[in-house]
């Protein structure tokens, strides 16, 4: 649903590396291919605590991430 391949090409008219973007790129297709068959999975049965633990676990994930990836881009432009 996102639009992966425009960010590709504007990806190319940036300043980012590849080293950078491929293994970014890669996590993002894998983790939101994961996610979604597991949430078609789970939808039925939101109430499962395995469903709930592996959901806040890829939320918690994912803002550690974010977090992680602004630091090294901070630290990095200074």
């Amino acid at each position: 649903m996102f639009p992966d391949d425009e960010l590709s090409y504007l990806t190319g008219l940036s300043s980012m590396k590849p080293k950078v973007f491929l293994p970014l790129m890669a996590l993002g297709h894998i983790s939101g291919s994961l996610s979604l068959a597991y949430l078609g999975s789970g939808i039925q049965s939101v109430k499962e605590p395995l469903f709930i633990i592996f959901s806040l676990i890829t939320l918690i994930g994912g803002i550690w991430f974010a977090w992680h990836y602004r630091k090294i881009k901070k630290d990095s432009s200074v």
